[in-house]
């Protein structure tokens, strides 16, 4: 495969992009001020999630922040997705600009995190399925298996240093070169805590 790299600024990165999801892996286009990432050198899991359509969800505050812990193995959501779009799929975990009361739960939720941080991508995680809310999912992923649909998550990789200031989309976003970028870096530089 032909390698090409190119020093262009943070605008016409994105342009590029936005026209063509996968020009970037294969022109290699590096982010202003950045050194190409050479692939060889991160994880399996990795390198196949991060050169193949790599996206996020955003979740709001605590809910991220109980993943990333290892209280929650699950995301629910108000509406069934597509389950070839979460099935068996390596996704980062996104937590947006905005928090969320979490009713009930909030007591608790607040005796197990403090003050957790917004605008932020600091695990990637394989999710397993989405299912119906039932008694067996309770039984299986606990209390904070409320559904309707519940999204499974199998493994999760916490980074030890984080991506700050990355705001989010609806739904499953693609990352932009950038982030991309960024995370490689991170994986590779300075590792990563498999929580399960």
């Amino acid at each position: 495969m032909l390698s090409l790299c190119v020093t262009l600024s943070s605008p016409l990165i994105e342009i590029l992009y936005l026209f063509d999801s996968h020009s970037y892996l294969v022109c290699q286009l590096v982010h202003k001020g950045q050194r190409k990432m050479d692939w060889d050198t991160l994880p399996e899991w990795a390198r196949d999630y991060l050169r193949s359509d790599p996206r996020a969800i955003t979740f709001r505050q605590p809910a991220e922040a109980l993943i990333v812990a290892g209280h929650k193995r699950v995301e629910n959501r108000t509406m069934k997705w597509r389950p070839d779009t979460i099935r068996d799929r390596w996704v980062a975990l996104h937590a947006g600009k905005k928090k969320s009361d979490h009713g009930t739960f909030r007591p608790t939720i607040e005796a197990l995190i403090d003050d957790p941080p917004c605008s932020v991508i600091r695990a990637i995680a394989h999710l397993k399925d989405i299912i119906p809310h039932s008694e067996s999912t309770v039984a299986e992923f606990g209390e904070y298996a409320t559904g309707p649909y519940c999204i499974t998550i199998r493994h999760l990789y916490v980074l030890h240093k984080p991506l700050t200031g990355i705001g989010g989309h609806l739904n499953f976003w693609k990352l932009l070169p950038q982030t991309v970028h960024a995370l490689a870096h991170s994986i590779v530089h300075h590792g990563v805590t498999a929580l399960y």
